[in-house]
């Protein structure tokens, strides 16, 4: 069985478990406009071919986290998040993907990922939880930007664990 999880955002990322091996996509982006005023966004179309492809696996459902704002965030950068989020979610409806939307308590506290008011220390406690829980993987955690593909990897597992199980 093949279970997804996405970390959705610029800094996103995808991942695809088997049980056994898992596999990972960086969020796909652009640069646009001039250099002075050049943006990063979403790559709609690469992230919907993207999903177009890890659809034709058939997975058994998708878990993307459910994202609320980032503290201390302007409203542009929330407003770029949100639709960041939003392009995953129609990228994974328009392929038939099965999916439910995850709040990062919900699979933080499934696999103890202790917390912490630090972000930088949240993200270090998810690479090293994934680390342990995927040890054939552990080198895809090792940097601190890893983070992303860390909780897209949790992500995917707590798909399999718990959204799987809660349907048979």
């Amino acid at each position: 069985m093949i279970t997804v999880g996405i970390d959705p955002g610029l800094d996103g990322a995808i991942a695809i478990f088997d049980g056994r091996n898992v596999r990972f996509w960086a969020m796909p982006t652009i640069i646009v406009g001039k250099t002075n005023r050049a943006k990063r966004l979403v790559d709609k179309p690469a992230l919907f071919d993207l999903l177009s492809l890890i659809a034709d696996a058939q997975p058994a459902v998708c878990a993307v986290e459910d994202v609320d704002g980032v503290r201390n965030q302007s409203a542009s950068a929330a407003c770029s998040f949100g639709k960041a989020a939003g392009y995953v979610e129609m990228a994974v409806i328009g392929n038939r993907i099965p999916f439910e939307l995850v709040h990062p308590k919900s699979y933080k506290t499934h696999f103890r990922i202790p917390s912490s008011p630090d972000r930088k220390t949240r993200k270090a406690n998810a690479r090293e939880t994934a680390a342990r829980l995927l040890p054939q993987v552990r080198e895809h955690f090792a940097k601190t930007n890893d983070d992303a593909k860390a909780e897209a990897a949790l992500l995917a597992l707590y798909a399999r664990n718990v959204l799987c199980a809660a349907s048979k």
